[in-house]
């Protein structure tokens, strides 16, 4: 017969779940049933402080959806953007990998791994549209996005880039880099912005070049709702493919983060596994309860003449030691209670400031570190300037004078007809006017001489026999008429850099520069090293621009080299100075804890060698208590006697208990053993 004492019931599968973003998440508990997975909680929530407080935060988002759900949360999934994964050794990128691995230590949960989202999106529609997907999806997060393009359910192409306010700008950036080797497909679909209307919008208003798009493409939107669906679904599909009989299930208990749910471990993930297999337990006992009551069935059924008088003491001994031992055993290694206590708390807020000498840093307790970095950063332009060219129309014309006097007209005389100018090419002498024989009329004198038009086009062509005056000279004495067609004017636009153009591209590529090594910057730093970015200054250190101003052309490039100095601070030594500084005007009856403390950087500025820093800073502070004393009131209590003992002897606000396992003995009961009872303190 079976021992009651060791019955256990039996639970649902459940899974933690984490959607993380640049400044938002989304968490889920996940209960597997029949197969499928369902979502028993969800909640969003904000990040405090950016990644950096991001353990805490998610230990109160655990701590609220355990106390809802009444559920105890271990084996957990990580849901990214595929700009948090370095794209060569498709592992996460270091700066975040170290912090969620300080999270998995700090939370006591169990990693099983990160899927990148845009796969479930990709599954999602082609389960939903029963065939292989070719469309353009793109990835939007608050100062990144990224770019997968596919033909017949293959990726073809895949890029993150950092993200401006010209979302246009951004994607041809983009597109640029695969222009003439791949035909975009003529269907975007964006998911997850907080503004997915305006740049659907945006990316439909926009006049795509023929050479990028065959036809105009048309925008699909995933709603938050439908995003969070397909996660689901491509984990629970990682599941199924995990339970299948053929496969092989390790589960380690060191880290697994690096590699994706569902593919290949590592060779040196392999062996931290085989390790953690091969340790021995450090005890073990070899009873086999079902044998044992074998034999004593053996013995009733037999009925070998046994005088039990004489033995009944010792029958009842050794029955009386098992139960003796099995309770002991309990007691010892089963037997466990999870207390949270929630004690007063009151919050305190203060702005702390902060100078800081570069050159005699020696003897501060807080110190700011310098360093360099550079960069070689290559970007075109599409170029804003216009200008005409052309050429000049060019004749011939006959001068006439009416006057008695000899008249030269000097070169660079304006000659004027139909409000169209010429300019006379040479000087001219033309001779006095003469009468006739029979005085029945005056004679002009008469010369000829070359004129260009004054500006280029075609408008100096001018048919022959027009009159032209000459400067302010009256047209009654003199004039000019060409005898034949004025001919070789012409003008057209062409586009030319623009003095804009040069200074719209230096933004741009400081811009990117800015992002690219902020990024090269975290990268470089521990997890215990933050760079104050309101510091960090950039420069061009090297121009070199393919064009110049006025030049003609339909694009110019800019191949810049670009340096900055950025400074940085241990997040330690830093709290430490935070916590001297709050210390001072805190009661003697709280306690701070350093994780508690949020700040956000009002003000940085660099003067004189000289860092001047300004922080807004609050913390949570909770009341003190003596934990040991706690622990030892609490030894083997009944549960019913905690709210009286807690709030009375301790004034705590109260208390959350789960005992573990729920076996009618001991259920009602705190453990024997201070080591079975996980004791934290929080607020409400």
């Amino acid at each position: 017969m079976p021992l009651p004492l060791f019955s256990l019931k039996k639970r649902q599968e459940l899974y933690f779940g984490l959607f993380l973003k640049e400044d938002q998440g989304i968490a889920f508990i996940f209960e597997e049933k029949g197969g499928r997975l369902n979502i028993l909680n969800k909640e969003k929530f904000r990040y405090s402080n950016g990644w950096e407080n991001l353990i805490d935060d998610v230990d109160e988002v655990i701590f609220r959806m355990e106390k809802e759900t009444k559920t105890h949360l271990e084996k957990t999934i990580i849901f990214i953007y595929s700009h948090l994964v370095d794209d060569k050794t498709k592992e996460i990128k270091r700066p975040y990998l170290n912090i969620i691995k300080d999270l998995f230590k700090n939370l006591e949960l169990k990693p099983l791994g990160y899927i990148e989202t845009y796969q479930g999106v990709v599954d999602y529609l082609e389960k939903e549209e029963k065939m292989a997907l070719t469309a353009i999806v793109i990835e939007l997060d608050k100062t990144n996005l990224s770019v997968f393009i596919y033909k017949v359910g293959k990726k073809v192409f895949s890029q993150s880039v950092g993200r401006t306010d010209q979302l246009i700008e951004d994607l041809l950036e983009v597109f640029e880099k695969i222009k003439g080797t791949i035909l975009l497909p003529s269907r975007i679909i964006l998911y997850n912005s907080t503004d997915l209307d305006s740049a659907s919008t945006e990316i439909l208003a926009y006049r795509w070049p023929n050479d990028l798009f065959l036809h105009l493409p048309r925008v699909e939107i995933i709603s938050e709702e439908k995003l969070c669906q397909s996660l689901i679904s491509v984990f629970e599909d990682q599941i199924k493919q995990e339970e299948e009989p053929d496969s092989v299930s390790i589960e380690p208990k060191k880290e697994v983060l690096g590699f994706v749910v569902g593919g290949d471990i590592t060779d040196k993930q392999k062996e931290e596994v085989a390790e953690i297999v091969s340790q021995k337990p450090k005890f073990k006992i070899p009873i086999n309860f079902g044998l044992l009551m074998n034999k004593l069935n053996f013995f009733s059924i037999k009925k070998i003449k046994i005088n039990l008088p004489k033995f009944q003491k010792l029958f009842w001994f050794i029955g009386l030691g098992l139960i003796a031992f099995s309770l002991f055993l309990t007691e010892f290694y089963f037997h466990r209670a999870n207390l949270v206590v929630y004690l007063p708390t009151k919050k305190i807020s203060q702005t702390i400031n902060y100078d800081f000498d570069l050159s005699s840093p020696k003897g501060e307790e807080f110190r700011i570190q310098v360093a360099t970095i550079s960069g070689e950063f290559d970007q075109n332009k599409t170029v804003t300037g216009k200008k005409e060219i052309g050429e000049k129309a060019k004749g011939e014309v006959v001068f006439h004078n009416f006057s008695d006097l000899e008249k030269t007209f000097n070169r660079g005389t304006i000659l004027e007809t139909k409000g169209i100018k010429f300019v006379l090419e040479e000087d001219v002498k033309v001779a006095s006017a003469s009468v006739l024989s029979d005085n029945s009329a005056k004679i002009p004198g008469k010369a000829k001489g070359k004129v260009t038009a004054n500006e280029i086009g075609p408008e100096g062509n001018l048919l022959k026999g027009q009159k032209f005056t000459i400067d302010n000279l009256s047209p009654n004495t003199y004039f000019a008429i060409n005898e034949n067609s004025f001919g070789g004017g012409n003008k057209k636009e062409v586009k030319t850099v623009a003095k804009a153009d040069l200074e719209d591209l230096e933004k741009s590529i400081l811009s990117l520069a800015k992002k690219q090594l902020d990024e090269k910057i975290v990268s470089q730093l521990n997890n215990k090293e933050k760079y104050i970015k309101e510091l960090t200054n950039y420069q061009f250190k090297e121009t070199n621009y393919s064009k110049e101003i006025g030049e003609e052309a339909s694009e110019i490039n800019l191949k810049a080299k670009i340096t900055g100095s950025y400074y940085y601070y241990n997040q330690d030594e830093w709290l430490t100075f935070l916590t001297k500084s709050l210390s001072k005007n805190i009661d003697t009856d709280f306690s701070l804890d350093r994780k508690k403390i949020n700040y956000q950087w009002k003000k940085a500025s660099l003067k004189d060698n000289k860092i001047t820093l300004e922080a807004d800073v609050s913390a949570t502070l909770m009341k003190k208590v003596d934990e040991k004393r706690i622990l030892n009131s609490l030894i083997g209590k009944n549960v019913a006697l905690l709210d009286k003992l807690l709030k009375s002897d301790f004034g705590a606000l109260g208390y959350e208990i789960n005992i573990d396992p729920q076996w009618v003995l001991i259920k009602n009961y705190l453990p024997f053993f201070k080591k079975n009872i996980n004791l934290k303190f929080s607020n409400l």
